[in-house]
């Protein structure tokens, strides 16, 4: 049985410097095998002063896709967004809604949706779109980089879309990614862009492979920075 989200160990937060305080949220999800500390250091690089970095770690699960090993994982996997998935729509609904809970409590907090990015890597990025589209705000923005969309759930996202279908999307994807590979971002890229054809840019970096780099987290900072302005 899969391990519940609520069973998380830890969220790497990035506050505010201390004469400040957080008026704004960034939660990013971490890839298959990942921890929250995996892109943290990097986010932490960017110097935001008004905007608090979330970055939990997923509990450690078995994957199908890795023969049963246990590794921190959000949701069971059986391929990479090349085959039909056809049984990990529970495990992603499921996870979606502990990411639910995890953006309710920074409502408790202060921090409404609409002062909000949520965003992932890899297959946190597939649970950042699902988990955003099906939640009952709207945030300022959606991060998706090296993912994709299952196959079997690309009709079902837009169909049981429930909010977000106008929020601005920055989807980023490597050229020379053998992981995720790119003609599979440009799939989702196409899914995204059939509803919300205004708000979606998608950026490729020749000879990035499944990772970030330099540009790409200087994009996502002037992302970040538009949407999520000082106030």
């Amino acid at each position: 049985m899969a391990r519940a989200l609520s069973e998380i160990s830890e969220d790497i937060v990035i506050k505010p410097a201390p004469s400040g305080n957080a008026t704004a949220a960034v939660v990013f999800l971490h890839g298959l095998g990942d921890t929250g500390h995996m892109l943290a250091e990097y986010f932490y690089e960017l110097k935001i002063p008004h905007i608090k970095i979330i970055c939990p770690t997923a509990p450690k699960n078995a994957v199908t896709l890795n023969r049963g090993m246990h590794m921190p994982s959000w949701f069971d996997l059986y391929d990479l967004g090349e085959g039909e998935q056809p049984h990990c729509k529970e495990g992603l609904d499921n996870a979606a809604k502990e990411i639910h809970t995890l953006l309710d409590s920074e409502v408790l907090k202060g921090i409404e949706p609409s002062r909000v990015i949520l965003g992932g890597i890899s297959q946190g990025g597939v649970l950042a779109l699902t988990a955003a589209y099906s939640y009952h705000s709207n945030f300022a923005g959606i991060l998706a980089l090296s993912t994709w969309i299952p196959y079997t759930l690309q009709s079902q996202l837009v169909e049981e879309m429930k909010s977000n279908k106008n929020t601005p999307v920055l989807q980023c994807h490597g050229d020379c990614d053998p992981t995720v590979k790119y003609s599979v971002g440009c799939k989702a890229a196409e899914v995204l862009k059939s509803f919300n054809p205004d708000n979606h840019d998608f950026k490729t970096y020749k000879g990035l492979r499944h990772w970030v780099c330099p540009q790409e987290m200087l994009d996502i900072k002037e992302y970040i920075t538009k949407l999520l302005p000082d106030i």
